[in-house]
């Protein structure tokens, strides 16, 4: 009984948009590389990182010459750079297809 009232009630609650996530850009990042100089003291220097991951939400806004990033756990840092890499795992046929057929049509 408990298990179709939880049924129930999932099949009828209306889920909100995550509105901050849909309105700011953030990156899903894939790995992190420490690419500061070697031979620094590590309690003083401040580090320099290079993020490899996906940009979600809107576009990357330049701001003052900078781009803003929000790091989870470490708060609001500035990137100096930004690439754009190809995606190493695109979609197969992600583009339109060559001969433009449709589903119900035979080659």
């Amino acid at each position: 009984r408990e298990v179709l009232n939880l049924a129930r009630f999932i099949s009828i609650t209306k889920f909100r948009p995550l509105q901050w996530r849909n309105e700011h850009p953030y990156v899903l990042s894939d790995r992190v590389e420490d690419v500061t100089p070697p031979g620094t003291r590590l309690n003083i220097a401040d580090r320099t990182v290079a993020l490899y991951g996906y940009v979600r939400g809107t576009p990357l806004r330049l701001t003052n010459g900078r781009w803003r990033v929000h790091v989870p756990g470490v708060g609001d840092l500035t990137a100096s750079s930004v690439d754009v890499l190809p995606d190493p795992c695109e979609a197969p046929n992600s583009g339109k297809s060559e001969k433009g057929r449709k589903i119900g049509e035979r080659e």
